[in-house]
């Protein structure tokens, strides 16, 4: 089970800690790789099968029915945040954060009232229910229950859906996410009584104790839709301590200045450090080159095959049929294709959209056949992607993540 087994593993990571046993950590290290790099989606969601609401083999990340628990995303939130406390090292933080901007938050609706338990990257409304909601009553051997629901209930109320609900049951997942959100601010500094670490970057401000005090860290920024991000240090005394800055595993460059001065970019298991005294008023300035990027699966995700997503930033990216019409699927991306971004504020509260050429399949000359010996023809066309958190706060409609590429 997807979302039990990411709270198991957040308190082993928290026994190893408190214990020090070294091998248990190993232990959790090795279940992590095996999570993140060959069972992970794409949005940081994890446990494609309904059935069970469970993981099952490595590279199985189907789209259409990627079940990506909202709750177990942000189990691997929660486990990513522990790993990181026993073992400064960026790749937790990549998927933290990765998790965080994508595949936890759209779980809730941006008015903040109606939820998905599922969090599938490709949906068809028309044909959703004969493709992946059709039950197998045979193989429920009663009495199955779960959770205190009969299972064919359970599976009937919490199977994929193409909209947002107001609640279901259990409703686990409604008061999870708003515990999350609520708790952003515990997972965006570390300390200890040598260095302050920032693993993540948003507008506000954290206190630390390091070097003997508390020290005011003051992030000025407007991330995630812009790369550069000012932070004041504000000792109360001058004091010597190391500041760690993550550069994501998406940033292919950055650059980092201390009071205005630039300084190189060496990077240690993914962050930038700078020794130095700090007093009151010293800023950090670090800037991170944000274009759009195409994304690829492993080849053995035969799911995502001939396919790409986009991605900018830590926010990725899906076309809805609102932007789009209706046949996504007939849709592809050119390899060559110039991508736009623009900053519209008045489109889902304000997000950077990517926008470009695409070919559209034509279903001209067909004369009401379903085979024919000559491909379709393609036509040019234009596109639109939207951060995938925000999809399905317009009127209900296609979705897709994974573009074909030609």
């Amino acid at each position: 089970h997807a979302v039990m087994a990411m709270y198991l593993m957040s308190g082993m990571a928290d026994v190893a800690a408190e214990t020090g046993d070294v091998e248990l950590f190993q232990a959790c290290k090795a279940i992590w790789e095996s999570t993140t790099l060959r069972r992970m989606y794409v949005h940081g969601g994890v446990g494609p099968s309904s059935e069970g609401e469970r993981f099952t083999i490595d590279y199985d990340v189907p789209n259409e029915t990627a079940y990506t628990e909202t709750c177990a995303a942000i189990g691997l939130v929660q486990w990513a945040q522990r790993m990181l406390q026993v073992e400064p090292d960026g790749r937790y933080a990549d998927v933290m954060e990765r998790a965080l901007y994508n595949g936890t938050i759209s779980g809730i609706s941006l008015k903040g009232d109606r939820f998905f338990y599922a969090n599938p990257l490709y949906v068809d409304p028309e044909s959703a229910y004969y493709r992946k909601q059709v039950l197998d009553i045979s193989r429920l051997k009663a009495p199955k229950t779960y959770m205190g629901l009969n299972l064919y209930e359970f599976k009937k109320r919490n199977r994929i859906k193409t909209m947002r609900q107001e609640t279901f049951d259990p409703p686990c997942c409604l008061p999870n996410i708003s515990r999350m959100i609520g708790s952003v601010g515990q997972y965006i500094y570390s300390e200890s009584d040598t260095t302050a670490w920032v693993h993540l970057y948003a507008q506000g401000r954290g206190e630390l104790r390091v070097a003997g005090q508390k020290v005011m860290f003051r992030q000025a920024t407007n991330y995630p839709w812009d790369g550069k991000v000012t932070i004041s240090v504000e000792p109360p005394q001058a004091a010597e301590f190391i500041l760690k800055l993550r550069v994501p595993g998406w940033c292919q460059k950055a650059t980092l200045a201390v009071n205005g001065a630039r300084k190189s970019v060496d990077l240690e298991k993914g962050y930038a450090q700078v020794r130095r005294t700090w007093k009151k008023g010293d800023t950090v300035e670090l800037e991170m080159d944000m274009p759009v990027q195409r994304v690829y699966t492993h080849p053995k995700a035969v799911a995502n095959t001939g396919r790409v997503a986009l991605q900018r930033g830590p926010v990725l990216y899906c076309l809805e049929e609102a932007d789009n019409g209706k046949g996504l699927e007939m849709l592809a991306l050119p390899r060559d294709a110039r991508l736009e971004t623009a900053f519209e504020k008045d489109l889902l509260g304000g997000v950077v959209t990517i926008s470009g050429p695409a070919l559209r399949l034509d279903e001209a000359g067909w004369d009401g056949a379903m085979y024919r010996p000559e491909p379709a023809q393609v036509v040019s066309t234009r596109f639109k992607a939207v951060p995938y958190e925000a999809w399905c706060n317009r009127q209900p409609g296609e979705m897709m993540v994974w573009l074909r590429e030609v």
